[in-house]
């Protein structure tokens, strides 16, 4: 068994550390930069907040000015305010860290993001993302949930159950999350109502795929997206009943004797034309097509024989016509 101590617990504290620091700032800046921004703030933390740029320089082995200049390169990022005081001291400034995901100079464009943060609903939005995501989001996906908003009307609500909804399948694309945004939009998806209503029917959806797929004995754990395609065309765009695709699956089957969309897209296409929807439909169809077929057989009738149709017939003795073949056989006949 190991057992775990600090030397000198007293000595030992935390310096909370932004993720979207790590993330998306300390990956790209110069690591002595790093290195005056981390103990800085650990000082900040710890309550010694009269530190002088000599002191932070002398503390890292670092040329003063580097210490400046590191100051300056923050300041242009936007994570912290060099403030100068009005004083005979060069040195006399309030250096005020400013919170890493709120930063005025993250991205182009950001001020859209810095102009909303200080209502609580966006506030609340981003952070609740963050939770799905379990990380930071980046200034583009902030500036993506706005435009959201503004374009396409959706609630914070229905945002946040969007991202939930393409994390819940594995997927984190951003440019498939703009692609079922528009989706939604498309579909009138605006209320959580809209997203309870939308997400039940495709539910129902997915069974219905997963009835045809295995009707067809093909795999269902995964759905491909062109035959997601077809099956959606079939059932919503088409309106065709389940137990109709089925029918038509199974016409495929009979005839091809393998799995065929496309084959079955053509049945159905013409069973569309004809009026064909539903089972009931389908009934009315099987049931005229098999009288017509009964039709078509009574009216056939054999035609006449040309032996048995001959008028002029005779009518022999076949006693004696034997007769006479066995006398001719015995050279008996006169």
């Amino acid at each position: 068994m190991l057992t775990f101590k600090f030397q000198n617990p007293e000595e030992f504290g935390i310096t909370p550390v932004d993720n979207f620091f790590i993330e998306y700032h300390m990956v790209d800046a110069p690591g002595d930069f790093v290195k005056v921004y981390l103990l800085a703030l650990k000082y900040c933390y710890t309550g010694q907040n009269k530190i002088s740029n000599a002191t932070l320089a002398n503390k890292l082995d670092l040329l003063e000015s580097d210490v400046v200049k590191a100051w300056e390169y923050w300041s242009e990022k936007g994570l912290v305010n060099v403030i100068k005081l009005p004083s005979d001291k060069e040195d006399n400034i309030i250096v005020e860290f400013i919170d890493p995901k709120y930063s005025a100079k993250l991205n182009t464009g950001s001020d859209k993001v810095i102009s909303v943060m200080d209502k609580p609903e966006i506030k609340q939005v981003f952070e609740t993302i963050e939770k799905i995501v379990s990380r930071p989001l980046s200034p583009k996906e902030m500036e993506m949930y706005l435009e959201w908003i503004d374009e396409y009307s959706m609630s914070p609500e229905v945002i946040i159950m969007l991202v939930q909804y393409c994390i819940s399948k594995n997927i984190h694309s951003l440019k498939y999350m703009e692609t079922v945004a528009r989706s939604w939009h498309d579909a009138g998806i605006r209320t959580l109502d809209d997203v309870e209503a939308y997400l039940k029917k495709e539910e129902q959806n997915y069974i219905n795929y997963r009835k045809i797929l295995r009707f067809l004995g093909l795999d269902d754990s995964e759905i491909m997206e062109l035959h997601k395609e077809y099956m959606s065309k079939w059932l919503n765009d088409m309106g065709f009943e389940l137990d109709v695709v089925l029918e038509a699956c199974k016409a495929c089957t009979l005839n091809i004797n393998k799995p065929n969309f496309s084959y079955i897209d053509k049945v159905l296409t013409s069973w569309a034309r004809e009026g064909i929807k539903t089972m009931e439909d389908y009934r009315k169809r099987a049931a005229q097509l098999k009288s017509d077929r009964v039709a078509k057989s009574t009216e056939f009738q054999v035609p006449k024989n040309y032996f048995n149709s001959y008028k002029d017939q005779r009518k022999y003795n076949i006693a004696e016509l034997e007769k006479k073949l066995l006398a001719r056989s015995r050279s008996e006949e006169p």
